[in-house]
């Protein structure tokens, strides 16, 4: 072997035997199951922040980063997402989850579900995993049913509705008639449609509540968490109800019964009959 071979044969093994020293994976890279964040360096997991933004193939629309400040959820939040969205069947890198230090002020909500988007308060990494774990199925149950998409079909079948209710109005009022009697039908026949339309909406949205929850609880596998958060809204209203009595207010600002349902919240179920019907669902499943 000449001297030019030589030289090209000692060439390829140092050129070779370094790459391949440069591909080996060191032991500490090794991929491993994710562990909960330890209680000796955080009390509660789902207040520790998210080091990474969260990888997803939809944007927060520039419309929702002006009106909240969103942040990433703690690890933990993010991994609890992410196994509920598995179950659910639901690819959990298309839906983008914050959290939100004044959702409640912006909202009045302790979650908002919207399209792919999945926003939860911050003020929620106070409560117990198995409440926390519901309020995050719940939301979660929203966007599998794609209730969204289905909210706006129902306005623009609404719209409809109207227009037809407003077309037959048109035509008895081409009839002959005195003005105040056609004036009378044709305001008639238009707050008909406009009340039939808003209460046909509201109980729709009551509905898919209502199957949010029953998602969620199925999903968790417990109505557990369900239970107590909504017990505890319960107490927290007959509180400020017998407050309010005490001091003669009580038709002074927030409207809550005696068994503790508020009043004011038109978008959700009573507390009380969201209990009734968890229950129901979960009949053998009982709590010291």
């Amino acid at each position: 072997m000449n001297r030019l071979s030589r030289a090209c044969l000692i060439w390829c093994c140092i050129v070779f035997d370094g790459s391949a020293h440069d591909a080996k994976i060191p032991p500490n890279t090794a991929i491993v199951s994710p562990v909960a964040p330890s209680k000796a360096t955080e009390t509660n997991p789902l207040k520790q922040r998210a080091q990474e933004p969260q990888k997803s193939s939809h944007e927060i629309p520039p419309w929702l980063s002006a009106q909240l400040t969103l942040e990433n959820p703690s690890p933990f939040a993010q991994q609890l997402f992410e196994r509920l969205a598995q179950k659910m069947g639901l690819k959990s890198e298309t839906i983008i989850i914050k959290q939100s230090p004044n959702l409640l002020e912006k909202y009045r909500y302790h979650a908002l579900a919207q399209g792919n988007i999945l926003i939860f308060d911050t003020s929620q990494a106070e409560l117990p995993l198995d409440e926390f774990s519901f309020l995050l199925a719940h939301e979660l149950a929203h966007i599998k049913h794609h209730d969204t998409n289905k909210q706006i079909a129902a306005h623009l079948l609404s719209a409809l509705g109207k227009i037809t209710l407003a077309g037959i109005a048109l035509q008895i009022a081409r009839t002959p008639h005195t003005l105040l009697t056609t004036t009378y039908i044709t305001a008639g026949y238009f707050l008909f449609s406009l009340g039939i339309s808003k209460e046909a909406i509201r109980r729709y949205k009551l509905y898919q509540e209502k199957q949010a929850d029953l998602t969620a609880i199925n999903t968790l596998g417990t109505k557990r968490g369900a239970i107590a958060w909504l017990t505890r809204g319960t107490q927290t209203n007959k509180k400020i109800h017998d407050t309010l009595l005490q001091h003669g207010l009580k038709n002074s600002g927030s409207r809550v019964d005696k068994v503790g349902n508020n009043l004011d919240d038109t978008t959700h179920p009573a507390l009380t009959e969201r209990i009734a019907y968890i229950n129901a669902a979960l009949p053998n499943e009982y709590y010291p």
